[in-house]
């Protein structure tokens, strides 16, 4: 009987520093930790964290900030144990953002998931759309909305690790712009003959 081993996927740094601030824009910031409505009154705090935070606990943004940045690796070795493929860094992110929003466990479990280690990343992030998007019992346009916007982000960074590149007034990350410019190839000189290098 022979044992398989499972391959574990990791983030690069451009991934993880991609997702940070994709988290900060759908989660929203409270400084102060309070009972989350749609979440059953689950204490959360800074940029949607719930574990280990206290009712009424207050702290700056850049607390919230470095916490965000040391849980999210956390995140990505869980999804990492079932993404089986290499992603592009823009898929990558928007697949931790996901991770951090709805669980890890949710994310392996996903048909994007599925799809990506089938080979089918386009068909991955496409599945973003209409995925988790009930909180508290009920469908919510706030998370239909942030699907779609992870679904087009997801796309974009298939486009950017083709080798496109930001049009002018784009984020540097490339995740934020729908539209990409390819980038063109330097002049080629012409190749000289074998008689010019005797005859020069």
């Amino acid at each position: 009987m022979t044992v398989r081993k499972t391959a574990i996927t990791v983030a690069s740094a451009a991934s993880l520093a991609a997702a940070v601030p994709m988290v900060k824009h759908y989660e929203g910031l409270w400084l102060t930790v309070k009972p989350d409505k749609l979440a059953h009154g689950l204490p959360t705090g800074g940029y949607g964290e719930t574990e280990n935070v206290r009712l009424g606990e207050t702290h700056d943004e850049k607390y919230w900030a470095n916490r965000l940045a040391q849980r999210l690796p956390e995140y990505d070795r869980k999804i990492g144990t079932c993404i089986r493929v290499e992603l592009p860094d823009g898929v990558r992110a928007v697949a931790i953002s996901l991770a951090y929003n709805a669980g890890p466990a949710a994310v392996c479990r996903s048909p994007m998931v599925a799809k990506w280690n089938a080979g089918k990343i386009r068909e991955g992030c496409e599945a973003i759309r209409g995925w988790y998007i009930r909180a508290g019992g009920q469908v919510r346009q706030g998370l239909i909305n942030r699907r779609n916007d992870e679904a087009r982000k997801c796309l974009a960074g298939i486009q950017h690790s083709d080798g496109a590149t930001p049009r002018a007034g784009c984020g540097r990350d490339g995740l934020h712009c729908p539209e990409y410019e390819k980038p063109t190839a330097p002049p080629v000189a012409p190749k000289k003959s074998w008689w010019s290098w005797i005859f020069k």
